[in-house]
C-alpha cells in the first residue's frame, strides 16, 4: 500500500470513528488529529504483520521456478543463513528486498531513524556475505 492511500484511509478511520461516537470531542482538531494519527500508526502495524507473514512464508515456501537443483540449494541456503540473523537486522532485510520498502518507509515501519535502518541492512547483508561465503 503506498502513503497516500495509508493516508487518506487513516483519515477516513478517523471520521468513521467521528460519526459512531456518541459524544462530540470538546477539541474537534486536536481530535481529529489525534485520531488520524492513530488510524495511520495502526494501518502501518497491520501492513508490518501482513509483511512478516508473508516473509514466513516465502521463506519456507519451495522454490518452484528454480531452474536447476543446485540453484534451489543456494536459495536454501541463503534462506538459512537469514533466519540465523537477529530479528531487527532480518526484519529489514525482509521489508527491503521481498517488501520492496524504502529505508524510509522502513523506518515508520520498525519506528527506527532512516541512518539506523540503512545501517542494519548493510549490516545483514555483511553478515549474509560472510556466512555464506564460508
Amino acid at each position: 500500500m503506498d502513503r497516500s492511500a495509508e493516508a487518506e484511509d487513516a483519515v477516513q478511520e478517523a471520521f468513521l470513528d467521528l460519526y459512531r461516537s456518541q459524544s462530540r470531542p470538546d477539541d474537534p482538531p486536536a481530535w481529529l488529529f489525534k485520531a488520524t494519527r492513530d488510524a495511520a500508526m495502526k494501518i502501518r502495524r497491520s501492513e508490518t504483520r501482513r509483511l512478516r507473514r508473508e516473509t514466513a512464508v516465502a521463506l519456507t515456501s519451495p522454490n518452484w521456478f528454480e531452474p536447476t537443483v543446485e540453484s534451489r540449494l543456494d536459495a536454501e541456503t541463503v534462506t538459512e543463513k537469514l533466519q540465523e540473523l537477529p530479528p531487527e537486522l532480518r526484519e529489514v532485510v525482509a521489508a527491503r528486498l521481498w517488501g520492496g520498502l524504502t529505508f524510509e518507509q522502513i523506518a515508520v515501519a520498525t519506528q527506527a531513524s532512516t541512518a539506523t535502518v540503512h545501517r542494519r541492512y548493510n549490516q545483514a547483508i555483511e553478515i549474509l556475505r560472510d556466512r555464506y561465503n564460508k
